[in-house]
């Protein structure tokens, strides 16, 4: 009777550790299966936030230089006076003697002022999405307006050269119709996104106009290039910490190419964990 108890208790407590054994192995692949899923949501939030931007836009300051004097092209000095008798030759503009701008003669000369991309930020981690202008413009036949029968031409040209030296897009406007002094405002936005200033060398501003009736003397459009402005227009940039933010970025393929064996899309990430836990799972239960 004493022995079927002993031999009762020992298959109770042979039970025993063989239910605590299949409870241990349960734990553990329950812990690895709770890493596995915290490893998981930890890389898909992460992946997430990599693709959230911050809108920061900003501006520079005035690049435009304010003073006529240091603008390149054939220019004299003197204001509008002459004589409204047509004939070559044509006058040349002139700079307004205190440097404020220019008014132009018969002959169609073009002025023009460089910015250098440079010179206009040292910020990382930006991109140049494009400029805003002012443009302070008259047309008027130095006050005589429409009195002359054609229309003086004066056009304004920007011309964006990336760091080859190659144009990368040029914008024009056209203030060939009479009219008062005037601001004339607006903005661009550059075709491509994710361009660090290194990306660009210069900004070339251009003005061309004339008299068209090429009377002797400064009866053409003026430019006052002291109350005009050119501003970059600057945003966050994210594929300067995350090359492979999106195919846009410059970097995108270099970086794609060198870390396609390292890095791993969140999918394949998670299978590889799930089938090293499957692997140990099978170990365990075949020991």
């Amino acid at each position: 009777m004493v022995f079927k108890m002993l031999l009762g208790l020992a298959q109770y407590f042979f039970a025993y550790l063989f239910l605590l054994s299949i409870c241990e192995k349960m734990f553990k692949k329950g812990m690895r299966l709770l890493t596995l899923l915290s490893v998981a949501v930890l890389f898909l939030c992460s992946h997430s936030n990599a693709e959230v931007s911050t809108n920061n836009t900003q501006s520079t300051a005035n690049l435009l230089e304010p003073d006529a004097s240091r603008w390149s092209g054939t220019f004299g000095t003197g204001y509008w006076q002459g004589s409204k008798q047509p004939g070559p030759p044509g006058s040349d503009p002139n700079m307004i003697p205190s440097g404020s701008g220019f008014i132009w003669g018969g002959n169609a000369n073009i002025i023009n002022t460089t910015i250098v991309i440079s010179d206009a930020t040292t910020q990382e981690g930006v991109q140049v999405t494009g400029y805003s202008y002012k443009w302070k413009v008259k047309n008027a036949n130095a006050n005589i307006f429409t009195n002359q029968p054609g229309i003086d031409n004066f056009i304004i040209t920007i011309d964006v050269y990336d760091a080859q030296g190659d144009i990368y897009a040029t914008y024009q406007y056209d203030y060939s119709h009479s009219h008062n002094w005037t601001e004339h405002s607006g903005s661009e936005t550059f075709e491509d996104s994710f361009l660090p200033p290194l990306y660009f060398s210069k900004i070339v501003v251009s003005a061309q106009g004339s008299d068209s009736e090429n009377w002797q003397g400064w009866y053409g459009p003026e430019f006052k290039v002291q109350d005009s402005s050119l501003t970059l227009t600057l945003d966050t940039n994210p594929c300067y910490n995350n090359p492979l933010y999106a195919q846009e970025c410059p970097d995108y393929a270099n970086s794609s190419s060198s870390s396609s064996t390292s890095i791993k899309t969140p999918t394949e990430a998670f299978t590889e964990v799930k089938d090293d836990i499957g692997l140990k799972m099978k170990s365990n239960t075949t020991k």
